[in-house]
């Protein structure tokens, strides 16, 4: 019998909770947030396995708005929040031994800049013929992002499709194109109604919703294409949207319709003059000391 000697190395690891809640760092406490989609950060907590962001505009977190968990110490809503609402935030940091849950602070979003039409215009039904209305838009600026907000009664939203352009430079982006189809089948979603907002930050495409009650494609949802063809356009000029029925026996009608743009205004034509005023007043000045 052979004596053998067995050996064996054992790793113990020992994990205690920190004893303090995640610090919050950014948006400051009752700031105003510069988008719908802010960035928030916190302070790392030692030992931490996970962190869980909650916003709500109910400051006793009685139902939530947003939440999101990971391991980072920032994040950024990935879901459009409200304008015009103050919403409060917090973090929970957890590992094996518990968890604990910072103070809440608040921020505001500001009511978003919109402009909109009430066309209440039927849609050829079935025909694939667009009902078009225009907008125009005197406000002077540059387009940092856009989103559309739609309302369109149909009996049956898989037949629809919906196109914005920019008259004045061309630029044209499909935004619903007969959702449903082909995921739901060759004739798509055959429910009613439309009521959403089109951005390009949310996470669901508004052709693979189909609710059996109305509105069938609701809340905020990404195009068929990104509106982010517009970015760096001007905002100014004529708006064009098409929606058309590309299957009969259902009819609807194109209700409302807002552009929702983030931009950058122009200077005003007063400040334009003292620019030019100034630039005159410099060029004469250097005139002069060449002839000195």
């Amino acid at each position: 019998v052979s004596d053998e000697t067995l050996s064996a190395s054992v790793q113990v690891y020992t994990t205690t909770l920190a004893g303090e809640a995640p610090a919050l760092t950014s948006p400051a406490d009752t700031s105003t947030a510069s988008s719908s989609e802010p960035t928030l950060s916190w302070a790392a907590v030692p030992q931490a396995d996970s962190y869980t962001l909650e916003i709500d505009d109910d400051a006793g977190f009685s139902s939530i708005d947003y939440s999101w968990t990971g391991t980072g110490t920032t994040h950024t809503v990935a879901s459009p929040l409200d304008g015009d609402k103050t919403y409060s935030w917090r973090v929970r940091v957890t590992n094996p031994c518990g968890s604990d849950t910072s103070s809440a602070w608040t921020f505001s979003v500001e009511a978003p800049t919109l402009f909109c039409e009430s066309s209440s215009l039927s849609i050829p039904d079935g025909l694939g013929l667009p009902v078009e209305d225009l907008m125009e838009i005197t406000e002077i600026g540059t387009i940092d992002d856009l989103k559309v907000r739609l309302v369109v009664t149909h009996s049956y939203v898989g037949d629809i499709g919906v196109e914005l352009t920019h008259v004045e430079t061309g630029t044209a982006a499909s935004l619903i194109d007969q959702p449903g189809v082909p995921l739901l089948g060759l004739y798509g979603c055959t429910e009613a109604d439309m009521d959403l907002t089109l951005s390009d930050a949310a996470s669901d495409p508004a052709e693979d919703e189909c609710e059996s009650t109305p509105p069938a494609i609701g809340g905020t949802l990404s195009p068929t294409e990104p509106l982010s063809k517009f970015d760096g356009e001007a905002l100014e000029g004529f708006w064009k949207i098409s929606v058309s029925d590309y299957a009969s026996g259902d009819t609807g009608q194109l209700v409302s319709w807002c552009l929702e743009p983030t931009y950058v205004p122009e200077p005003g034509a007063g400040i334009m003059l003292l620019t030019g005023i100034f630039w005159m007043l410099a060029e004469r000045r250097l005139r002069r000391r060449r002839t000195l």
